[in-house]
């Protein structure tokens, strides 16, 4: 789970924005926050602002900071990232820096970076308690230091230990924990939490962007859930009321997705921590379901849809509904995910994107309903100030961004406004009250001629 996110010279985001999942003062809609002991957190955030504000470069920060992590950044296109508002900020580095919770254990993990040059500069991990900080390990780059502080070790976990620093010593291109990744510590480790970390950000920060799929992710189920997609889309209202199932060769499955993610399916579906026997992937023009077979093997289907009990004769293939449909399709693998989820954060860009107004509140709504006893985080851009209600949302929810007058973007939350409880807070939004709205300037300023 998420409990903070900085960033520092970044796109937009010039000096150091902070986000926080952390209650604020408002004291309405306990049932939105994940207690775990002495740790409260939200589990839903909407963030407004004008166009170009720089909702979406919040997002692409928690993507770029996280590629980073999970591929090294010399597999990531950094070269342009950097905050080119000040043309100093080319040499300076660029700061990422999560606080998360993993096992009742909450974690600082940062580090800095030269995205022009990709180079790394430091990095840094530690354990935060009530009291105080400690420090797990820190690392300078260019002075090839590298500070441990792991207790506990037995003998052989130090001896690794000590393997792993001296290769990663004076290493600029890779951080330690990209480098721990790769080595696939072992579970009996007192190592282990390391590798934890990493499964977080590679396999629990889920980033989708407006027009992105999840194609690279399979939402599981089993057999006695086979009717749970349909039964969504016909609570949201979209008209389809089954489903019909076409099998099809696992050659011309193959050829409708990438090899790789062809690769990461048959990895997932047999792996020992899968309990479903089935999933179903969105991929360009297709609906897929895939099914688990003895052997390791697999079946695949194509899904199609019927609307209404008069039309069973007609189906309807995947690519043939609506974009805010699809967009739905896509967006439901959250919910089926949320409902037993173990500290998944998902970000969405755009959220109402293709959607009715009435529908994105009904789908935050929902998201709320199954995710009560889950660990589950979504944070969301949008711009429908519908949600913005403070009977549907605590004030600590919503966020702004504001771009200033050097064109830097600046983060706040409505908390800090002190809003009554029963405050119509969209139409105070829309006024002004807040910031975070577009300046136009007057129609006929657009219209005079420049042509000298």
């Amino acid at each position: 789970m998420l409990i903070r996110f900085n960033v520092e010279n970044f796109l937009s985001f010039n000096k150091n924005e902070e986000f926080s999942m952390l209650p604020g003062r408002a004291k309405t809609l306990p049932n939105h926050l994940i207690e775990q002991g002495d740790v409260k957190l939200l589990k839903y955030c909407a963030m407004y602002g004008a166009n170009a504000s720089g909702k979406s470069n919040f997002v692409k920060a928690l993507d770029v900071a996280k590629q980073i992590i999970t591929k090294g950044i010399e597999n990531v296109n950094t070269t342009n990232k950097y905050c080119r508002y000040s043309k100093a900020n080319i040499d300076k580095p660029t700061s990422f820096e999560f606080e998360i919770r993993l096992n009742d254990i909450s974690y600082a993990y940062g580090f800095k970076a030269n995205l022009y040059a990709r180079k790394i500069h430091s990095e840094w991990l530690y354990e935060i308690t009530p009291k105080k900080e400690i420090m797990i390990f820190e690392r300078i780059v260019s002075d090839s230091f590298f500070d441990p502080n792991f207790s506990g070790l037995t003998k052989v976990d130090n001896t690794k230990l000590n393997v792993y620093i001296d290769d990663i010593k004076g290493m600029d291109d890779n951080l330690f924990l990209t480098e721990l990744a790769r080595k696939k510590i072992k579970k009996d480790s007192k190592l282990y939490f390391l590798n934890d970390i990493c499964n977080w950000f590679d396999g629990k920060l889920k980033i989708i962007y407006p027009h992105s799929e999840l194609g690279g992710v399979i939402y599981f189920f089993n057999a006695d859930e086979k009717n749970t997609l349909t039964n969504w889309l016909t609570f949201f209202d979209t008209g389809i009321t089954h489903f019909k199932l076409k099998e099809i060769s696992i050659d011309e499955f193959e050829k409708n997705i990438p090899q790789e993610l062809f690769e990461k399916i048959i990895e997932d579906m047999n792996s020992s921590e899968n309990i479903f026997n089935a999933g179903i992937l969105s991929y360009g023009d297709n609906l897929f379901e895939v099914s688990k077979l003895k052997c390791k093997n697999i079946a695949v289907q194509k899904l199609s849809f019927e609307h209404g009990e008069k039309n069973k004769d007609i189906d309807f293939e995947y690519h043939e509904e609506s974009d805010g449909t699809r967009r739905l399709i896509d967006l439901l693998t959250i919910i089926q995910e949320s409902t037993t989820d173990d500290g998944t954060l998902f970000v969405v860009d755009e959220i109402d994107r293709s959607l009715h107004p009435m529908l994105t509140k009904k789908f935050i709504e929902l998201f709320f309903k199954v995710a009560e006893d889950s660990k589950s985080q979504l944070i969301t851009t949008t711009h429908e100030s519908v949600l913005m209600d403070l009977s549907l949302l605590r004030r600590d929810e919503v966020w702004f961004v504001e771009r200033e007058t050097d064109y830097n973007s600046h983060l706040f939350s409505l908390d800090a406004f002190k809003e009554r409880y029963d405050k119509k807070v969209n139409k105070a939004y829309l006024e002004g009250r807040y910031g975070a709205l577009p300046l136009f300037n007057s129609f006929d300023s657009c219209m005079e001629n420049n042509d000298g």
